[in-house]
Formats: C-alpha cells, sequence, structure tokens
C-alpha cells in the first residue's frame, strides 16, 4: 500500500481567496480616498464662502453697505487664497456680485461629485444667512456646474 506524502504549499483556492480579499481592500481604500477628498474641497470651498461673507460684513461695519462685488472683496481674501477652487488652477471661480442691500455668490464649475457636497454645507448652515437661488448640482454636464447663492447681509434681516 502506497502512502502519500503530505504536501506542503498553497492550493489554488487559498491563493485565489488572499487575492479576493486584497482587491475588496483596494477597492474599499480608493473609494474612501475619493471621498475624502471630495470633502476636503467641498470645505476649502465653504471655508471661502465663510470668508467671503466675513469680508462683506465687514465692509458694512458703519452701518450702510458699499457695492458688494469681486472687486471690493478680493483684496480682503489675500490670506484665504483668494477666489480660486481647488478644482480652478489659480484662476478665479468664484465671483461676487450685487447691490449694497444683497450679493450673489457663484462658484463656477464645481464637479458634480463636490456639488452636492457644497450644497448640502451652505444650506445646512443657518448661520451663513445663504439662500440658494439656484442649485444646478442636478445637471450632469462633465464640465461641471454653477452654484449661485444669495445673500442678504445681517443689518438687513
Amino acid at each position: 500500500m502506497k502512502r502519500f506524502k503530505s504536501v506542503h504549499g498553497v492550493t489554488l483556492l487559498e491563493i485565489m481567496l488572499v487575492l479576493a480579499i486584497a482587491a475588496m481592500i483596494i477597492v474599499m481604500s480608493v473609494r474612501y480616498y475619493q471621498s475624502a477628498q471630495a470633502s476636503q474641497q467641498a470645505n476649502t470651498v465653504l471655508s471661502k464662502l465663510q470668508a467671503i461673507l466675513a469680508s462683506a460684513d465687514a465692509l458694512g461695519q458703519a452701518g450702510t453697505y458699499t457695492v458688494v462685488n469681486t472687486a471690493s472683496i478680493k483684496p480682503l481674501l489675500a490670506n484665504a487664497g483668494g477666489l480660486s477652487t481647488p478644482w480652478s488652477a489659480g484662476a478665479d471661480s468664484i465671483t461676487i456680485a450685487g447691490a449694497s442691500a444683497s450679493y450673489t455668490v457663484t462658484v463656477q464649475n464645481v464637479p458634480p461629485s463636490i456639488c452636492g457636497l457644497i450644497y448640502g454645507k451652505v444650506n445646512g448652515k443657518g448661520d451663513l444667512h445663504y439662500s440658494a437661488a439656484d442649485n444646478q448640482c442636478q445637471s450632469t454636464t462633465a464640465a461641471g456646474n454653477n452654484l449661485v447663492y444669495s445673500y442678504t447681509p445681517m443689518i438687513n434681516q
């Protein structure tokens, strides 16, 4: 009677199981990284919107607001990185237009994956006094969407 020697090694099934687990870990980490990156970009834009709000309120400290627009706000935002967004590569892609009573802030070419995050964070903050004038986040254009928010200064509320 022949006895089989015990074989030391790995079977094909064990190799396939290890590769499947490794693939799942890689896929989950890539998704987590993309989500974290989108959240970080949305937070950067939100901090710029807060800086715009603070700068506009600073212009109105005397009790009457001067014209709030891109030209009057941009010098006040030099330390906050200006009016660029993480996806605009240094170009100004946040514009401000309006009169003394209220103004609008437009964030241009927002990637669809980030658009909803910014919209949700701005609308979720009651202390920002922003109201969404135009939400085009549902658009699926590859170039991105424009988010337009109107702001009524605290002195007028």
